[in-house]
């Protein structure tokens, strides 16, 4: 499932979305150039796979997305198009007050 797509399903009308952002490509390390790469290649553009850690505690690994502000934009107008496609759906489909 694409992420506009997994971002509608987890969403509903009320929802407010706040992200932060900034270009992933700009930090000129190569070894996190490549890792961007690989995961492109397997249909995972800006995906990052990782645990967060703090002193004896861990979290279970978990996707993250690290999208330039572009990709950022772009992934929340597909979300919203289709969190409104939704709501339309649904809308028409209930009976009519009378």
């Amino acid at each position: 499932m694409d992420h506009p797509r997994r971002l509608a399903a987890i969403t509903s009308e009320k929802s407010c979305i706040v992200a932060g952002s900034r270009d992933p490509s700009a930090s000129g390390d190569l070894d996190k150039t490549e890792y961007r790469r690989r995961n492109a290649q397997q249909g995972r553009t800006g995906a990052a796979r990782l645990p967060i850690r703090y002193l004896k505690y861990e979290t279970p690994w978990s996707d993250w997305l690290t999208l330039s502000p572009k990709e950022m934009e772009s992934m929340a107008s597909a979300a919203l198009a289709l969190l409104t496609e939704r709501a339309r759906a649904v809308k028409t489909s209930l009976p009519h007050p009378r």
